[in-house]
């Protein structure tokens, strides 16, 4: 496969994935501003945006857990070390970089 057609179809497939993605990015976002800047359980958090999201608390615990390749305990774990969770954040998500370094500001 020539390098041109190679980088047709990574183009291709992130313009595909892209609403997937930044819908992801806004739930595991909101479910960080709660449990972090609100001092609220994950539990918690997941159905509330669920609710907000129209989607099933799995779908919101989905995006925070196995799609950042964490546990659930690591996850909730996670959130009390920010450096740590920026960096599993800018790995899933690096074209938002900038917004996560303003969650923590």
């Amino acid at each position: 496969m020539s390098r041109d057609k190679l980088s047709i179809e990574i183009g291709e497939w992130r313009n595909k994935h892209k609403g997937r993605l930044d819908a992801e990015f806004k739930q595991v976002m909101d479910i960080l501003k709660l449990m972090i800047k609100n001092n609220k359980s994950f539990d918690v958090t997941a159905y509330e945006i669920a609710q907000k999201y129209d989607v099933t608390e799995s779908t919101i615990k989905d995006a925070c857990t196995r799609r950042l390749k964490l546990s659930t305990k690591d996850f909730k774990t996670i959130t009390k070390y920010p450096e740590d969770l920026m960096d599993v954040l800018k790995k899933r998500f690096p074209e938002r970089v900038q917004e996560i370094n303003n969650l923590f500001i």
